[in-house]
């Protein structure tokens, strides 16, 4: 696979206790944080991976002087992701009249290389009510050589912005994110 060198004061390595692997921080231009860590298992249910992440990150604390860079593999994710779970749930549209949800799907993307990392992630709902559809879009060297957690935190939302568990089938060079 193809890999990504980053080093100096934008790479923070973070401990979490209870936790064995290093927490990855780096501060983005966008002043977004981009959170990582080797992560082997998938926990059962719809929103442990964003409570996972979003614990960690909480939690970790002490950063570690033991490392002078990471190396990640590139990444191209695109992935339809079942959200049938909210199927059924009332609503209220526009027009404050009741709508049930009938259809729900999302879409997730995620590309990495040596430019920098895109996250994307659309969501549509399709609700009943007469004819009444309406879409929501929502928007040494450390080495990364397993299945890991990543995530993006923004400054002011309270849950993270972006959450993918990343396995060796995603690493793939992407297309040039310059042109995207």
């Amino acid at each position: 696979y193809r890999a990504i060198e980053f080093g100096g004061e934008y790479v923070a390595f973070l401990t979490h206790k209870g936790y064995p692997n290093p927490i990855i921080r780096i501060e983005t231009k966008t002043g977004d944080l981009v959170y990582m860590t080797l992560f082997d298992g998938v926990q059962e249910g719809v929103f442990s991976l964003i409570d996972r992440a979003q614990e960690l990150s909480k939690q970790a604390t002490n950063i570690v002087d033991c490392y002078r860079g990471l190396i990640v593999p590139m990444a191209d994710i695109n992935q339809m992701v079942d959200i049938d779970w909210i199927l059924g749930m009332d609503a209220i549209n526009s027009n404050s009249d009741p709508v049930i949800i009938k259809e729900a799907y999302q879409q997730s993307k995620f590309r990495m290389n040596e430019v920098g990392a895109r996250a994307q992630s659309a969501v549509v709902l399709v609700c009943v009510s007469g004819l009444d559809i309406f879409a929501d879009t929502v928007l040494p060297m450390y080495i990364v050589n397993r299945p890991f957690l990543l995530w993006i935190e923004r400054p002011g939302l309270c849950k993270p912005l972006f959450v993918a568990h990343i396995t060796e089938e995603d690493w793939k060079i992407p297309k040039d994110l310059r042109n995207v």
